[in-house]
């Protein structure tokens, strides 16, 4: 057995599937299962290699490298009179933690050269390096490497390196060669550990040999105290090249009793969802991959992957973490500290990365459980992970990318990617998988079904690949997954971006006469969520055509498409109007088609917005002599939807509210004006009537925000309701309606309910100096105020009390109506205060005034339907009575008074207008709801 990581033997020990923390049902808990995933984790324990994670060798006879600094060779062994040059064009040598690169000699203490500083001169060293690394190489059990100069340091007495590991300096760099030059010092042994094995490497002991020392970048070292004299050092990166292989044969006897444990696994039912085996050796994500696995992690990776290739299982790498689940995280800057609680801070085990065999990222974030793990949990007996992830490293700190993890490799069964689904999964990187597995079993019905099971799940969890999905679906022959996949690339009945270039990338590779429209593109123009849409979709299948025969066919299919996805619409939306229209005009001649089909589905299909607007768009080309029979039709249509074309319940006391509430008013308001205009008026009285019991369901007030009036206007803000009746009425005048019984109605309910709200009532006149009363009604103090008040006789009256009770009593008055005086005066108990009020016998005119400014208000309200038309069209009585207010004191005074200022605001406003530029005149609108919107 080769060296390792140190782990028990998985039969000294169960797997750590049957962990009792671990509360998921199925192979995790079943016996035979657990003895299987054992049997398996002992089998790759078994996995062989003949590499080691540190050598050393020493020579005798070797090229001098010829080493300079400025102008000057440096002598070897080292003198230490050149020791000051070396020195003196040296730096600190620092250290990385974490991301930071920090200079500390309590943990490094080294002068170091970069390879701008000094050079070998030597060409023959060259030489003497490649037969160098080539004997590392095979004691660490790697090939196709090369090395790279980096760095020559300096070690001097005092001089040590704590325990660290060598951070990744570029990528493909897995290993370090150390090449210690001839120099005479004491100390400075490197002590290496490494999965629970220890070496140590003196190269002190020979004064004119060279030593070479490798280990893998991962191994933990420390470089001990030089005890006296100097150590001079060339350090080289060992990087893999990816041109290595390893003899196929040296895996055949290991691969076989591998793909038996795994076959034994593939009779489980259910299969495990994921297995994993940890390695020995650490690795950053850069070098997460099959060829730069260290030592047995390349045999165990490389056995593993064929065993899982052949036996319908896919291998991935990872990198794994623990987390700590709550406790003390640290002090913020002004002294508080924070206590994590441990929620939402993820599982406590995560694969951080998983990774194809060549590095490409399949998934991050993954939950781990301990029954996913082939052999002991490493984690038993192991605090969290630390943020660095390795304490120090040599030289430069690490970016995340280049830190170092526990890693593992991870099989999965080829049924179960969707797994990574919820991991952000990177779905072209497994479905790159799933089509290169069917290329290489083109034949093999297993692997069909595998893939086209990964390709129904992908194309429902990521929309954003389904054009991918839609061409190896049209590739396989598979109609059913094609639909699907075409179905997935929508999103609210809008297609995605790259779904009409694939289907048309199929069209354009399709052998001539072959080309199927309505197989290649029904399904696309079916799941669109209007007719609009998907006529805006086909225009852009259009110009991605091209002009020739394509686009030829391709219009011609168009028509008759068209033609049956609007037969085949189960509801029709106002998004669908424009395409409705378009295709009315191309068939209008048609007049079977347009009775037969056209009217029927619209009045069957067409929610009440599209049918209002079509019925409007009707009218409106009959009145310009447009479309014949256009009347017709939307007589036909009115009869038969009215019941869904009335006004629906809103919100009428809302001055700003809903806006589906001022479109349906919009709405109807039209169609009125529409059938009004065509003379439709028995439509309209229909329409009234039936929206008359709206109006009279609604509140009066229904929690709108309502404010009547406003300082800087003239007159009060219209609520919704009697914006839709000023468009109303300014409509019928306009067409003429003729007066009758179901639109008086509606509009004197709407008048009632909404506009004559509170209608003030005329102030009955007290007798004498009485007035109302006006106390608080709480305390004995109020109520000798209010017998004052209420008196006939009394006209003054002094009440002396204390300061903050005769300030009550002041407040309880209103200034306009009383006179009030208060002085020092010293009575009864001592100082307080003498309130001599005089009532100054304009109570009855105040409520008068109160009572004639909300009568002006509420004619203000009125105004727009004073006029000689609505007199004639809701009679004399109810115009007097529900207009002018005619039946309410000083009525026919303050409208006479609002009647001569509006004259004369129109006459001012004229004279404005006439004395600006034509540009800049304003010409006021009447109050209607469609100038608002």
């Amino acid at each position: 057995m080769a060296f390792g990581y140190y782990r028990p033997k998985s039969s000294d020990r169960d797997s750590g599937s049957d962990s009792e923390s671990d509360s998921e049902s199925g192979p995790g808990r079943d016996p035979a299962a657990r003895l299987l995933k054992t049997e398996l984790a002992a089998t790759i324990d078994d996995i062989e290699t003949c590499g080691e994670f540190a050598t050393k060798k020493q020579y005798s006879q070797y090229a001098n490298p010829g080493l300079q600094i400025g102008d000057t060779l440096i002598a070897l062994p080292l003198e230490p009179a050149q020791v000051t040059l070396i020195r003196d064009a040296s730096r600190q040598a620092p250290f990385g933690r974490g991301d930071k690169t920090l200079i500390d000699t309590s943990v490094r203490d080294t002068w170091e050269l970069d390879t701008s500083k000094f050079s070998i001169a030597n060409p023959a060293w060259s030489a003497f390096i490649s037969s160098t690394l080539q004997q590392v190489a095979k004691d660490l059990g790697m090939s196709g490497v090369k090395t790279e100069l980096y760095k020559l340091l300096l070690y001097e007495k005092g001089s040590f390196f704590k325990r660290h590991k060598d951070s990744e300096k570029a990528p493909g760099m897995i290993a370090t060669m150390s090449i210690c030059l001839p120099s005479r010092y004491k100390g400075g042994e490197v002590h290496l550990s490494h999965a629970g094995k220890n070496r140590v490497f003196d190269t002190s002991q020979s004064l004119f040999d060279i030593s070479a020392l490798a280990w893998y970048a991962d191994v933990t070292h420390e470089i001990k105290p030089i005890v006296e004299g100097h150590r001079l050092v060339l350090i080289y990166n060992i990087i893999y090249t990816g041109d290595g292989a390893t003899s196929a044969g040296f895996f055949v006897k290991q691969n076989q009793t591998l793909q038996k444990a795994i076959v034994k696994l593939n009779r489980l039912s259910p299969a495990p969802k994921r297995l994993l085996y940890f390695l020995e050796h650490k690795y950053s994500q850069a070098s997460l991959r099959i060829d730069q696995l260290k030592g047995r992690d390349r045999a165990v990776g490389q056995t593993l992957q064929g065993a899982c290739t052949n036996n319908g299982w896919y291998m991935f790498l990872c990198n794994v973490t623990k987390r700590k689940s709550g406790g003390f995280v640290g002090y913020y800057p002004n002294g508080y500290y924070d206590y994590d609680d441990g929620y939402d801070k993820g599982p406590e085990l995560s694969i951080d990365t998983v990774a194809t065999c060549d590095g490409r990222v399949v998934a991050s974030e993954v939950e781990l459980k301990k029954a996913d793990i082939l052999g002991p949990d490493p984690y038993d007996d192991r605090s969290a992970d630390s943020d660095s992830e390795g304490g120090e490293t040599g030289n430069e700190g690490a970016a995340m990318e280049y830190r170092y993890h526990d890693s593992a490799v991870i099989i999965v069964p080829k049924g179960r990617l969707d797994q990574f689904f919820d991991s952000g999964a990177d779905m072209k990187v497994l479905c790159s998988l799933v089509v290169d597995d069917m290329k290489a079993h083109p034949e093999d019905p297993a692997t069909l079904q595998i893939v086209t099971g990964f390709l129904f799940k992908a194309a429902k969890a990521a929309p954003d690949f389904s054009p991918r999905i839609v061409e190896l679906a049209w590739g396989m022959k598979n109609d059913s997954l094609f639909r699907l996949a075409v179905r997935s690339g929508f999103k609210n009945g809008v297609p995605g971006a790259g779904i009409a270039p694939a289907l048309v990338r199929l069209i354009k590779s399709a052998p001539a006469g072959t080309i199927d429209w309505e197989k290649s593109f029904g399904e696309f123009v079916t799941s669109h969520s209007s007719l609009t849409q998907a006529s805006k979709s086909l225009d852009l299948v259009k110009g991605l055509l091209g002009p020739g025969d394509l686009q030829t066919s391709f219009q011609q299919w168009r028509s008759t498409m068209e033609l049956l996805n609007f037969e085949g619409k189960e509801s029709l939306v106002l998004d669908d109007y424009d395409s409705i229209m378009e295709l009315a005009s191309l068939q209008w001649e048609n007049s079977d088609w347009v009775r037969n089909i056209l009217v029927p589905k619209i009045r069957d299909r067409a929610d009440k917005k599209l049918l209002s607007k079509l019925i409007c768009s009707l009218l409106e080309k009959s009145r310009d002599g447009v479309l014949d029979q256009a009347k017709e039709i939307a007589t036909i249509l009115l009869e038969a939807g009215v019941q869904k074309l009335y006004l629906t319940r809103v919100k009428f006391n809302s001055m700003a509210g809903d806006h589906e509430d001022w479109l349906e008013c919009n709405r109807f308001c039209e169609l009125l004006d529409n059938c009004a205009l065509s003379g439709l008026y028995q439509s309209v009285d229909e329409l009234l009537r039936r929206s008359l019991g709206t109006v009279k369901a609604a509140p009066k007030k229904d929690g709108s925000s309502v404010l009547t009036s406003h300082p800087s206007r003239e007159r009060p803000i219209p609520i919704l309701a009697e914006e839709m009746l000023c468009a109303i009425c300014e409509d019928f005048e306009e067409s003429k309606m003729p007066p009758s019984e179901p639109a008086r109605d509606f509009i004197i309910a709407v008048l009632k309910k909404f506009v004559l709200v509170d209608l003030p009532k005329y102030p009955r006149p007290l007798p004498g100096y009485s007035h109302h009363p006006r106390g608080c009604g709480k305390c004995k103090h109020c109520e000798e105020l209010d017998a004052f008040l209420c008196s006939q006789t009394e006209v003054e009256v002094t009440f002396y009390k204390g300061p903050k009770i005769s300030a009550h009593l002041r407040s309880q008055l209103l200034p306009n109506l009383f006179q009030c005086r208060m002085r020092e005066v010293t009575h009864g108990k001592g100082p307080q205060k003498a309130l001599t009020i005089m009532k100054l016998n304009l109570e009855n005119q105040a409520a008068l005034d109160e009572y004639r400014s909300d009568l002006r208000e509420l004619l203000l309200k009125t105004q727009p339907f004073q006029t000689e038309f609505m007199k004639q069209f809701l009679g004399a009585a109810a115009y007097g009575e529900f207009v002018m207010l005619e039946h309410l004191p000083h009525a026919g005074e303050i409208a006479l008074e609002l009647a001569r200022e509006s004259q004369a605001g129109k006459k001012r406003q004229a004279r404005e207008s006439m004395e600006l530029p034509a540009a800049k005149r304003v010409v006021p609108g009447p109050w209607g709801l469609r100038d608002h919107l």
